[in-house]
Order: structure tokens, then sequence, then C-alpha cells
């Protein structure tokens, strides 16, 4: 079991539930949903290797920039993954006056963002999210893992609020 990759699965479904109120369900399906990590990753790795041969002013371009960044129409990679995102915001927006959500989706709505804002920030929550709530995770989970007193202490900790019911096995 790759426990890296399980905590960046844990790490994305805890942040879209917060962030766009339901989970990309990563760590139930065990993988890659949608291929989200995926395209990130390669979006990102195309914009560093731009950057890196000193082309990253490209992105601010006009025609350079609008035809060379992923779009949410696109069928596969990071614009697929954009367009997932944006068609949860905007199924969100068209009912956010009938449902009482809580989580942060709904917060930028009731403080009159606008659309084009809001799917902005679900964007952003995600991709900063992830990436260091997953680094704090592995670092807490590598220290119990390599601290086996601190390790002992954390279940028997967790026994006695579960009471015993098996939590340590």
């Amino acid at each position: 079991m790759d426990l890296s990759q399980k905590i960046q699965y844990l790490t994305l479904d805890i942040i879209s539930t917060i962030g766009l109120g339901r989970s990309f369900d990563m760590l139930i399906e065990d993988h890659d949903v949608r291929d989200c990590i995926k395209n990130s990753e390669e979006c990102l790795l195309i914009g560093i290797m731009f950057m890196a041969i000193g082309f990253g002013g490209l992105r601010q371009a006009l025609f350079i920039g609008n035809s060379a960044s992923p779009t949410p129409h696109g069928r596969r990679g990071h614009g697929r993954t954009l367009g997932m995102r944006y068609k949860w915001v905007d199924e969100r927006w068209a009912k956010h006056e009938q449902e009482n959500w809580n989580d942060m989706l709904a917060l930028f709505i009731r403080h009159d963002m606008t659309r084009d804002e809001v799917r902005t920030k679900a964007i952003g929550q995600i991709l900063a999210g992830n990436d260091t709530a997953a680094s704090a995770f592995r670092g807490i989970f590598l220290y119990l893992m390599t601290n086996h007193w601190v390790c002992a202490k954390l279940r028997r900790e967790v026994d006695e609020v579960v009471g015993g019911a098996g939590a340590s096995g």
C-alpha cells in the first residue's frame, strides 16, 4: 500500500467536501477519480518548464496565452478537470437560494462574489490546499512511524476515547 498516495486521496476528499460540498471519492474508489491529480501535475509541470526556459510571460500574451492555457471546455487534461469544477460551482450557483449549505462555496456565494470569482476560489482552494495538507499528514505519519513510543501513546489515547473497541487493531 502506498500510504503517501492514500493521504493525497484523503486530503483531496476532505478539501473538496469542505470547499465544494461534495467529495471526489478518491479514497473510497482508491484511485485518481477523473484523473484530477494526474491532470493537475501535468499542467504544473508544463508551467514550470515554460518558466524555466524563460517563456513564463507568454501566458500573459493575449493570443498565445489563451490558446496555450487549458479551458473548462476541454475534453481531456487539466481542461476537463476545470470543467468538472466549474460544473459543480454552476450547479450550486443555480440553487444557492434554495439550499442551506455549510461549506466554503456557500460562504463565497453568500458574500456576493461573482460566479467567476467563486469558480476561481473553488479551483484555488483545491490546488493550494491539497499539497500543503497532504505534506502535513505525511510528516505526521512519518513521525509516528519512526517514533514508536509516540505511536504507542497515541494508540493508548485513542483506545481510551474509543473505549477499547478495537481501534488499535
